[in-house]
């Protein structure tokens, strides 16, 4: 019944996205991201350009949610160039295709949330037995030296869930104010107490 389709009467009337069609392909891109991302994570497929995606990361090395990504973009812009879709709606269609395929990889790997530390401090002692006793988890002491001291001193390099960071940056600050101390993302992480290996073949998603 084509009334249902009308993006007037979404939910019974109450949402109404005719005049937003950004936030139309937004809505769309996710939850087609979703779909296509628990598919893929079974192993299936959905019929679509995720095949031309398993394909290029297995014989072109191409990540999936990359592969899945230029896949589409290469209909849309046949659409345009056979069809005359019109550039608006064509540059639309890119958005909604990114922001899928950004989902799609989420969905498959899980979003990180994993941070990795580096701390120069004078107390690595005081640290290490916080490290090991208190937080239970172990880091490595990489050999560093500064440059304009010349001096040089162990690093620690650690690897932690966003939530203990907060508790490890007070520990640092009660134990040695003046350690540097470097917070970034780990993108992915893998090992003991971390995400097991991936098995040969797997989909990689990004």
């Amino acid at each position: 019944d084509g009334i249902n389709l009308d993006p007037a009467l979404l939910l019974g009337g109450s949402l109404n996205l005719s005049n937003d069609l950004l936030l139309t392909c937004i809505i769309g891109a996710v939850v087609i991201g979703v779909g296509q991302g628990m598919v893929v994570r079974t192993q299936a497929t959905t019929g679509g350009t995720d095949i031309i995606a398993m394909l290029l990361q297995k014989y072109a090395g191409i990540k999936f949610s990359t592969g899945i990504f230029l896949a589409d973009c290469v209909v849309i812009l046949s659409g345009l160039v056979v069809i005359g879709s019109g550039w608006v709606l064509t540059l639309y269609s890119l958005i909604t295709i990114f922001i899928c395929s950004r989902v799609v990889a989420r969905v498959i790997d899980g979003a990180s949330y994993d941070k990795l530390l580096f701390i120069i401090s004078d107390e690595n002692e005081k640290l290490r037995t916080f490290i090991l006793e208190d937080l239970e988890r172990s880091a490595t002491f990489i050999k560093a030296r500064g440059m304009y001291s010349e001096e040089e001193k162990d690093m620690i390099f650690l690897v932690v869930d966003r939530k203990e960071v907060h508790a490890v940056q007070r520990k640092v600050q009660e134990i040695d104010p003046k350690a540097f101390f470097v917070v970034t993302d780990a993108y992915d992480t893998y090992g003991e107490g971390f995400k097991p290996f991936p098995e040969a073949g797997a989909i990689q998603a990004q």
